[in-house]
C-alpha cells in the first residue's frame, strides 16, 4: 500500500495538469506592524479627545488653546494622510477640520485685536460648535462604511 501512495505522489508531480500548489498564506500577527487604515482609527480617537481636551481648556483658560490648536493640527494631519492613505475622503476632511480651525482661531485673536479676556467670550462656542458638527461627521468618516464607488477615469 505505501508503494501506491508513493506511485500516486509521483504520479502527481508529473501530472502538467494538476491545480498548482498554493502556500497557506501567512496569518497577520497579532502585535505586528498596523496598516494605515488601524492607524486612521487610532488618529480619529487621539483627534476626538484632543477636540474635548481643547473645548474644556477653552473654558477653563483660554490661553491653552495655544497649545491645543498646535496639537491637535498635528493629530488632524496624521488623520488626513492615513485617510488619503485609506482612501476616506470623509476621513481627510475630518483630519484637515482641525488645522483648519486652529487657523480661523488664530485669524479671529489676530485681526480682532482680541486680548485672553476678550477672546474668552466667542471662542470657546466657537470651539464647542466645531466639536459637536466635526465629531460626528469624522468618526462616520473614518468608521462607518468605505464607499464601494470607484473612480471614474
Amino acid at each position: 500500500m505505501a508503494t501506491r501512495n508513493s506511485f500516486s505522489d509521483s504520479a502527481d508531480e508529473a501530472n502538467p495538469y494538476r491545480a498548482p500548489k498554493v502556500a497557506a498564506e501567512p496569518s497577520r500577527p497579532r502585535f505586528g506592524p498596523r496598516d494605515a487604515s488601524s492607524w486612521l482609527r487610532l488618529g480619529a480617537v487621539l483627534q476626538a479627545i484632543a477636540t474635548v481636551a481643547a473645548v474644556v481648556a477653552a473654558f477653563v483658560d483660554i490661553e491653552s488653546i495655544v497649545f491645543s490648536g498646535p496639537v491637535a493640527s498635528v493629530i488632524g494631519w496624521f488623520v488626513a494622510i492615513n485617510g488619503l492613505k485609506c482612501r476616506r475622503p470623509a476621513a481627510t476632511a475630518f483630519g484637515l477640520s482641525a488645522t483648519a480651525m486652529t487657523i480661523v482661531t488664530f485669524l479671529l485673536i489676530n485681526f480682532m485685536g482680541w486680548s485672553p479676556s476678550d477672546a474668552q467670550g466667542p471662542l470657546p462656542p466657537l470651539i464647542v460648535w466645531y466639536a459637536l458638527i466635526a465629531l460626528p461627521l469624522g468618526f462616520f468618516g473614518v468608521f462607518g462604511r468605505p464607499s464601494t464607488k470607484q473612480p471614474t477615469p
